[in-house]
């Protein structure tokens, strides 16, 4: 359903006034349009204009109403991937700064994987930012700022100057004292300051090309506490003054407290501590109690402005409401480190159990290989055996008559093999039938069968074969047996074999011709090739004999 033009056109000034930083008329004309859309009972549009009007609760440091809108706005974008990342990217802000750090975990996974859903390669750039940062207020410093690097590789690459100076201002304030001045592992405090003023100063540069309100204020702000780290108290009075003006004159509360908060700390360092104390007093009424980073920002700048005025009781309750809050951000801190620990043990538990049953389910193919090659394998050779050969016999008959091709069988038989086991024992005649059963095999295509029937006896079945190429290969695998060097096994042994060629015929009696065949080469010499067909002469195929030489 196509939505109402002056919907369509409201929707578009919510992103214009977003992107342009007007946060007030942005969250005036998404109240409007989040009524109107409930009134045409539009709901798409309820979740879009929910996302604005969450969007500029965000800015204006109102976090429970931000919540409240964002939650319902997911409401109604089911299947709207693109619009869903972007609310859980909001959510994950309103949620960190409200010291919900399980939610917050929750909307940054969910908005990568909604963008990801949505193919959409910014929203997962943008979504990876919000994962980064909260990454870094959960203290793993360095996984969120490989989060927060790989944001900002993608914003350059979509020359997004919005996600640029957000990836820039995340990496330089993640050193900040709002989130307990944590180092990535091995580094120093004046390598990540240096590393800090970096991005922090490209951050700066950013919000001037864009001329955005909100990046401008929080530029200034941040840059406040860079120049008060690097010791330069002037210059961060006058970055945090300027905050100030920026964010006020925006309506942007939240970042206006923190302008005023930079401007104390910088007045008691500076000596002016009665100044400082006036200013936060001023800037407590501003405060959202939701705000967790911002009330411990506040209590701690009033308890260092309270001790250098020499007022202790006030500072010993300052002092305590911080220690109130640090508490309370360890407690939840841990209890989150806790969870995630019992959910990566559940994990592992799953990944074991995992493991465990693949490993079972491949030991059962195992043994249910090992069982169907014990059936149909003859152990000692690898052949297939006579089981098999009686279970494939009646299926390559049916397919040779109706292709209207040949099936031929060629029954072999070792000469003499008795002697070989009684003469040198029965490990040298199971090595004869292991070579033999080899030799068989370099003669066959993949569409033989190649068996041991049992004792010395083997057969090769060959499908879609003309005679004359068949006893062309019955030929070449006598010669072959013949001429193989037997001397590992006695010295001057000898081996031959005696083969019998023939069609497979009907019924129960397929491999009587070829047994036949056999039973008449053995009969007329050994070592020799007979065929249950006549020759092109009329006469019997001749016996085929290899040069002179001791037969077994």
């Amino acid at each position: 359903m196509s939505l109402p033009s002056d919907c369509s056109e409201a929707l578009v000034a919510c992103e214009r006034l977003a992107a342009a930083g007007q946060v007030q008329s942005c969250l005036a004309k998404s109240q409007a349009l989040l009524a109107q859309a409930q009134s045409l009972k539009l709901e798409r549009l309820q979740g879009q204009a929910g996302h604005w009007l969450a969007h500029s609760l965000l800015r204006q440091g109102e976090l429970d109403a931000c919540r409240q809108a964002g939650q319902a706005a997911l409401g109604c974008l089911t299947g709207l991937p693109d619009w869903r990342s972007r609310v859980h990217c909001t959510l994950t802000l309103a949620c960190a700064q409200a010291l919900a750090y399980p939610e917050a975990l929750h909307h940054a996974d969910q908005a990568l994987r909604e963008a990801e859903l949505s193919g959409n390669a910014k929203l997962k750039a943008w979504a990876l930012n919000r994962l980064g940062a909260t990454q870094v207020d959960l203290g793993d410093t360095r996984q969120g700022r490989a989060l927060l690097q790989q944001s900002l590789e993608m914003a350059r690459q979509h020359a997004d100057l919005e996600l640029q100076f957000a990836a820039h201002n995340n990496l330089g304030t993640y050193l900040n004292w709002r989130s307990l001045g944590r180092l990535a592992p091995g580094e120093t405090h004046e390598e990540a300051l240096t590393l800090a003023a970096e991005h922090l100063r490209l951050a700066q540069e950013l919000a001037q090309r864009m001329g955005h309100p909100v990046a401008l204020a929080l530029s200034e702000a941040n840059l406040a506490w860079l120049l008060r780290e690097q010791g330069d108290l002037p210059a961060s009075l006058t970055h945090a003054r300027q905050a100030l003006e920026l964010a006020q004159a925006a309506s942007l509360a939240q970042v206006a407290s923190h302008a005023r908060l930079e401007e104390a700390l910088t007045l008691i360092e500076l000596g002016d501590a009665q100044a400082a104390h006036v200013l936060l007093q001023l800037n407590s009424a501003g405060l959202s109690a939701r705000d967790h980073w911002g009330q411990m920002s506040h209590w701690r700048a009033l308890v260092q402005a309270q001790r250098a005025l020499q007022l202790f009781e006030p500072a010993l309750h300052s002092q305590q409401r911080y220690y109130e809050l640090a508490m309370d951000e360890v407690r939840v801190r841990n209890e989150l480190h806790l969870l995630m620990l019992r959910r990566q043990h559940e994990l592992d538990l799953a990944r074991a159990q995992a493991h465990r049953a693949k490993l079972e389910a491949e030991m059962q193919r195992l043994r249910a290989e090992q069982m169907r090659r014990e059936a149909h394998e003859d152990m000692l050779t690898g052949l297939y055996n006579r089981r098999f050969v009686a279970e494939q016999l009646p299926v390559l008959r049916v397919r040779s008559q109706a292709l209207g091709r040949p099936l031929l069988a060629l029954m072999l038989d070792v000469d003499h093999f008795k002697q070989v086991n009684d003469r040198l024992g029965h490990r040298a005649g199971d090595q004869v039938l292991r070579e033999l059963g080899s030799l068989l095999l370099q003669h066959t295509r993949v569409s033989d069968l190649a068996a041991r029937m049992g004792g010395e006896e083997f057969l090769l079945l060959m499908p879609d074969t003309e005679p004359s190429r068949a006893l062309d290969v019955a030929e070449r695998l006598r010669t072959r047996v013949a001429e193989h060097d037997w001397g590992p096994l006695a010295p001057g042994q000898q081996v031959t074999i005696s083969l019998g060629l023939a069609p497979v015929a009907e019924g129960e009696a397929a491999l009587e011709p070829a047994d036949a065949a056999l039973y008449r080469a053995k009969a007329e010499g050994r070592n020799c090739v007979r065929c249950s067909w006549p020759d092109p002469g009329g006469s019997s195929a001749p016996a085929r004999h290899t040069a002179p030489g001791p037969l077994v």
